[in-house]
């Protein structure tokens, strides 16, 4: 008998592994995509939710019930509390220059900070503007003020279009609509 030397790996073998290999490294690409996206649509609706916890607060509670939105460590935080300053508009419509002063909020340490992560979230006060990060909105302030008119509903600051993209991505999974007369809000792409 004819002792063979199989010490490595045929051709075939090594050519059926790579095979399998580059079918799994694909999955995992478009695993990866599909989680991206789907944390980037579960902070879309957390903020949506958010929206209209803030809305109950401000009608039930406390009529200078706002919400603040900074970034901290690559992922946004939203602060309830409190808007100290003046809410009234100014005459082309814009909100009051207080809502670009931190010291105008106190935020309320008995509700939860909420973190999205994960995901990018664009502004524009009307559809025919250029978005913006939101954090970027009041200059190098680096944060945003939400807030409601607990008399009507209407928005005192906050109002427009938020459009969530997938984190270190231009890929939008949908936008929250914030209309400033209502203040009513919805979800969509």
């Amino acid at each position: 008998m004819k002792k063979r030397n199989n010490a490595g790996y045929s051709l075939v073998e090594l050519i059926i592994v790579l095979g399998i290999i580059a079918v799994l490294s694909g999955l995992a690409a478009v695993t990866i995509s599909a989680i991206s996206t789907a944390r980037a649509t579960s902070a879309k609706e957390s903020f949506n939710e958010e929206l209209s916890t803030l809305v109950k607060l401000t009608k039930s509670q406390n009529k200078k019930a706002a919400m603040l939105i900074e970034k901290v460590d690559d992922k946004y935080q939203i602060t309830y509390g409190t808007f100290t300053g003046d809410v009234t508009r100014k005459a082309n419509g814009d909100p009051s220059d207080d809502f670009k002063d931190r010291a105008n909020f106190t935020a309320d340490t008995s509700i939860d900070t909420i973190t999205l992560d994960r995901v990018k979230i664009m502004y524009a006060a009307k559809s025919s503007d250029t978005a913006k990060e939101v954090t970027e909105v009041n200059g190098t302030a680096g944060f945003m003020i939400v807030m409601f008119n607990k008399a009507d509903g209407s928005v005192w600051s906050g109002d427009g279009i938020y459009t969530f993209n997938k984190e270190r991505s231009n890929a939008s999974v949908g936008k929250v609509t914030l209309n400033k007369t209502t203040g009513s809000h919805y979800t969509g792409s």
